[in-house]
C-alpha cells in the first residue's frame, strides 16, 4: 500500500502551509497530486504551487500540480475525481483541509464523491496555534467495537487511520497510541485486549500504547492524554461542529479519515 494523494485547493498557502504533514504522510514512495481550482481564466495559482511541488519532488516524493478552471473548490474536487478515475495510477486519499471559509455541506458533498469513486477521505484541521507540537505522538480514536471485540480481516473504517499512523510515526520516529472509551466497566478488559491484539496483527511499533477510559467520548477528549495529532474515524455523515470541538478539545491538530475499503492494515 502506498498514500496517493488528491489534494483539491484554491490558495497555495493551504499547500505551503500543510507541507511538513503531507511529507510525512507520503515519504518516502507516496504521491501528491495538488489540482488548484480558480474561477478565473487566467489565474496565478499555477505558478504559486509550482515551486512548492517542485520542494516536494526535491525531497524525493512525486508531486504533480495543474490548475482546474471551476466555479468552487466543491465542484472542481468533483470533477478532479472523476478525471483521475479513469488514469492508471489514481490516487487513493482525497486530502481536504478544514479551514474557516469551508461549509459542512461541500464536505459532505466531496466525502460522497470520494466514495462513489473508491477513494478513502482525509480531512486535516490543524490546530490554528499548536500546530503538529513537536512531531512525536499520535493518538488514534477507536470506536467501541463491542460487545464481541473481535477482530477481522477488514476493520470497522480503521484500515486507513492505522496505515497512515503507522507512516507517520516512521517519518517522525515517533510513538502511536491507541485509544477508546467504553461505556462500562465490564467491556474495559475486553476492550484492552482487542487494542493489544490489534496493535500486534496490525504491527505497529513495539512502544504502541494501550489507553482505554470508561464513560463517554466527549468528556475524555480534553482529559486525553496529549499527542501532537489526533486520529478519528470520518462518519457517513461530516460533523464541522465534531471536528471543531476535537480539535478544541485535544488542543492537537486532528486528521477524520473514513476507508475507501481498499485497504488492509492486517495483511
Amino acid at each position: 500500500w502506498k498514500p496517493s494523494l488528491l489534494m483539491p485547493l484554491t490558495d497555495s498557502n493551504t499547500l505551503l502551509g500543510s507541507y511538513r504533514f503531507l511529507k510525512a504522510l507520503t515519504a518516502p514512495r507516496g504521491s501528491i497530486r495538488v489540482v488548484g481550482i480558480s474561477p478565473e481564466k487566467s489565474s496565478p495559482l499555477g505558478e504559486q504551487l509550482a515551486p512548492i511541488v517542485k520542494a516536494f519532488e526535491n525531497d524525493g516524493i512525486f508531486a504533480h500540480h495543474a490548475v482546474l478552471r471551476s466555479e468552487n473548490l466543491k465542484r472542481g474536487a468533483q470533477v478532479s475525481m472523476d478525471v483521475f478515475r479513469s488514469t492508471f495510477f489514481r490516487p487513493n486519499i482525497l486530502f481536504l483541509v478544514v479551514h474557516p471559509s469551508i461549509v459542512e455541506k461541500d464536505i459532505q458533498a466531496m466525502y460522497n464523491k470520494a466514495i462513489e469513486n473508491g477513494m478513502g477521505m482525509v480531512l486535516f484541521a490543524p490546530h490554528p496555534l499548536a500546530g503538529l507540537g513537536r512531531e512525536q505522538t499520535i493518538n488514534i480514536w477507536l470506536r467501541e467495537q463491542g460487545p464481541s471485540w473481535e477482530i477481522g480481516l477488514r476493520l470497522r473504517n480503521l484500515d486507513l487511520s492505522l496505515l497512515l499512523a503507522y507512516q507517520i510515526a516512521q517519518n517522525w520516529k515517533g510513538s502511536i497510541q491507541l485509544s477508546t472509551v467504553v461505556s462500562n466497566e465490564d467491556q474495559r478488559e475486553a476492550a484492552e485486549g482487542y487494542l493489544r491484539q490489534l496493535a500486534r496483527l496490525g504491527r505497529m511499533p513495539r512502544q504502541t500504547s494501550i489507553i482505554t477510559e470508561v464513560g463517554q467520548l466527549d468528556s475524555f477528549l480534553e482529559k486525553s492524554s496529549y499527542a501532537d495529532l489526533q486520529i478519528f474515524g470520518l462518519a457517513d455523515r461530516v460533523s464541522l461542529e465534531f471536528i471543531n470541538k476535537a480539535v478544541e478539545k485535544t488542543q492537537s491538530s486532528c486528521i477524520f479519515v473514513h476507508d475507501s475499503g481498499h485497504e488492509s492494515a492486517l495483511v
